[in-house]
C-alpha cells in the first residue's frame, strides 16, 4: 500500500465529515470491490450516494510526498 508519511490530507465530504487519508485511497459506493483494495495496495472509502451518481468504483485518490492525484 502506498502509505506515504510525507502527504496526508483531510477530505471534506458532503455530510461536512472529515476523513484523513494518506497513501492511496479508492473512492466510491463499493470502492472494496476494486482490485486495488482487493490486493491491499489501497485503502476503501464508501462514499454515500442514494442518488447513485457515482460509480461502484469510482476514483483512485493517490498521494504521495510531492502531489495528490484523482483518476
Amino acid at each position: 500500500m502506498n502509505d506515504s508519511p510525507g502527504l496526508q490530507a483531510n477530505l471534506l465530504l458532503p455530510d461536512q465529515s472529515i476523513v484523513p487519508v494518506s497513501g492511496d485511497v479508492i473512492l466510491g459506493r463499493e470502492p472494496e470491490n476494486s482490485p486495488q483494495v482487493a490486493a491491499g495496495s489501497a485503502r476503501a472509502l464508501v462514499l454515500s450516494d442514494p442518488d447513485r451518481r457515482l460509480s461502484r468504483v469510482h476514483a483512485l485518490l493517490s498521494l504521495t510526498s510531492a502531489a495528490a492525484t484523482l483518476t
